[in-house]
Protein backbone atom coordinates (compact mmCIF):
# COMPACT_ATOMS: atom_id res chain seq x y z
CA UNK A 1 0.00 0.00 0.00
CA UNK A 2 1.27 3.43 -0.88
CA UNK A 3 1.90 6.15 1.68
CA UNK A 4 -0.90 8.17 0.08
CA UNK A 5 -3.38 5.30 0.56
CA UNK A 6 -2.24 4.75 4.14
CA UNK A 7 -2.66 8.44 4.96
CA UNK A 8 -6.12 8.47 3.34
CA UNK A 9 -7.16 5.53 5.53
CA UNK A 10 -5.68 7.17 8.63
CA UNK A 11 -7.39 10.50 8.00
CA UNK A 12 -10.71 8.80 7.25
CA UNK A 13 -10.45 6.74 10.45
CA UNK A 14 -9.55 9.81 12.51
CA UNK A 15 -12.40 11.88 11.06
CA UNK A 16 -14.88 9.05 11.64
CA UNK A 17 -13.76 8.67 15.24
CA UNK A 18 -13.80 12.43 15.88
CA UNK A 19 -17.24 12.89 14.35
CA UNK A 20 -18.77 9.94 16.17
CA UNK A 21 -17.13 10.96 19.45
CA UNK A 22 -18.75 14.37 19.08
CA UNK A 23 -22.19 12.85 18.44
CA UNK A 24 -21.85 10.23 21.17
CA UNK A 25 -20.39 12.41 23.92
CA UNK A 26 -21.69 15.90 23.15
CA UNK A 27 -25.19 14.92 22.03
CA UNK A 28 -26.31 11.44 23.02
CA UNK A 29 -24.55 11.07 26.38
CA UNK A 30 -24.75 14.73 27.45
CA UNK A 31 -27.65 14.06 29.86
CA UNK A 32 -25.69 11.19 31.45
CA UNK A 33 -22.68 13.45 31.98
CA UNK A 34 -24.86 16.23 33.40
CA UNK A 35 -26.37 13.77 35.87
CA UNK A 36 -22.90 12.83 37.11
CA UNK A 37 -21.21 16.26 36.88
CA UNK A 38 -19.26 15.81 40.09
CA UNK A 39 -17.10 13.17 38.37
CA UNK A 40 -15.87 15.33 35.49
CA UNK A 41 -13.74 18.39 34.99
CA UNK A 42 -15.68 21.66 34.91
CA UNK A 43 -16.81 22.56 31.40
CA UNK A 44 -14.70 25.73 31.48
CA UNK A 45 -11.47 23.74 31.94
CA UNK A 46 -12.34 20.89 29.55
CA UNK A 47 -11.38 23.03 26.57
CA UNK A 48 -7.79 23.07 27.84
CA UNK A 49 -7.69 19.30 27.43
CA UNK A 50 -9.24 18.98 23.97
CA UNK A 51 -5.85 18.48 22.34
CA UNK A 52 -5.43 15.35 24.48
CA UNK A 53 -8.76 14.05 23.23
CA UNK A 54 -7.64 14.57 19.63
CA UNK A 55 -4.34 12.81 20.38
CA UNK A 56 -6.28 9.89 21.83
CA UNK A 57 -8.53 9.76 18.75
CA UNK A 58 -5.48 9.82 16.49
CA UNK A 59 -3.83 6.98 18.42
CA UNK A 60 -6.97 4.86 18.11
CA UNK A 61 -7.27 5.70 14.41
CA UNK A 62 -3.63 4.80 13.85
CA UNK A 63 -3.97 1.51 15.72
CA UNK A 64 -7.11 0.45 13.91
CA UNK A 65 -5.73 1.52 10.52
CA UNK A 66 -2.44 -0.33 10.97
CA UNK A 67 -4.15 -3.45 12.27
CA UNK A 68 -6.68 -3.42 9.43
CA UNK A 69 -4.03 -2.88 6.77
CA UNK A 70 -1.81 -5.65 8.16
CA UNK A 71 -4.57 -8.23 8.60
CA UNK A 72 -7.60 -7.70 6.40
CA UNK A 73 -7.26 -4.92 3.83
CA UNK A 74 -8.25 -5.95 0.34
CA UNK A 75 -9.34 -9.46 1.25
CA UNK A 76 -12.06 -9.09 3.85
CA UNK A 77 -15.70 -9.97 3.38
CA UNK A 78 -18.49 -8.18 5.23
CA UNK A 79 -18.52 -10.96 7.83
CA UNK A 80 -14.82 -10.22 8.44
CA UNK A 81 -15.58 -6.51 8.70
CA UNK A 82 -18.19 -7.22 11.35
CA UNK A 83 -15.85 -9.52 13.27
CA UNK A 84 -12.93 -7.10 13.13
CA UNK A 85 -15.08 -4.12 14.12
CA UNK A 86 -16.78 -5.97 16.94
CA UNK A 87 -13.50 -7.36 18.29
CA UNK A 88 -11.61 -4.07 18.19
CA UNK A 89 -14.63 -2.28 19.66
CA UNK A 90 -14.81 -4.78 22.49
CA UNK A 91 -11.10 -4.41 23.24
CA UNK A 92 -11.28 -0.63 22.96
CA UNK A 93 -14.28 -0.32 25.25
CA UNK A 94 -12.78 -2.40 28.06
CA UNK A 95 -11.73 0.87 29.71
CA UNK A 96 -15.40 1.42 30.59
CA UNK A 97 -15.44 -1.60 32.90
CA UNK A 98 -12.21 -0.45 34.54
CA UNK A 99 -13.65 3.03 35.06
CA UNK A 100 -16.75 1.47 36.59
CA UNK A 101 -14.54 -0.47 39.00
CA UNK A 102 -12.45 2.52 40.11
CA UNK A 103 -14.85 5.47 39.77
CA UNK A 104 -18.41 5.91 40.95
CA UNK A 105 -19.77 6.18 37.39
CA UNK A 106 -23.31 4.96 36.82
CA UNK A 107 -23.53 1.39 35.54
CA UNK A 108 -25.72 2.48 32.64
CA UNK A 109 -23.05 4.93 31.50
CA UNK A 110 -20.51 2.10 31.53
CA UNK A 111 -22.83 -0.01 29.39
CA UNK A 112 -23.48 2.88 26.98
CA UNK A 113 -19.75 3.53 26.58
CA UNK A 114 -19.25 -0.12 25.66
CA UNK A 115 -22.15 -0.27 23.20
CA UNK A 116 -21.24 3.00 21.50
CA UNK A 117 -17.55 1.99 21.44
CA UNK A 118 -18.40 -1.21 19.60
CA UNK A 119 -20.71 0.60 17.17
CA UNK A 120 -18.02 3.21 16.55
CA UNK A 121 -15.41 0.53 15.81
CA UNK A 122 -17.83 -1.18 13.42
CA UNK A 123 -18.28 2.12 11.57
CA UNK A 124 -14.53 2.81 11.40
CA UNK A 125 -13.93 -0.72 10.12
CA UNK A 126 -16.61 -0.24 7.47
CA UNK A 127 -14.90 2.96 6.31
CA UNK A 128 -11.54 1.18 6.16
CA UNK A 129 -13.06 -1.71 4.24
CA UNK A 130 -14.66 0.60 1.69
CA UNK A 131 -11.33 2.38 1.19
CA UNK A 132 -9.27 -0.80 0.80
CA UNK A 133 -11.50 -3.33 -0.91
CA UNK A 134 -10.36 -4.34 -4.39
CA UNK A 135 -11.99 -2.50 -7.26
CA UNK A 136 -14.51 -4.56 -9.22
CA UNK A 137 -13.17 -5.53 -12.63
Amino acid sequence: MSLKSFLLCLVASFLTISATDFVIHQKILAPDYMASMSLWRPHETMEQFMSWIFISELVVALGMTLLWLKTAAGKACWKCVAGFGFSTGLIGSAYAVTFYAVMPIPGMLCLKWMVFGILQALLVTTVLHLLTKPKAA
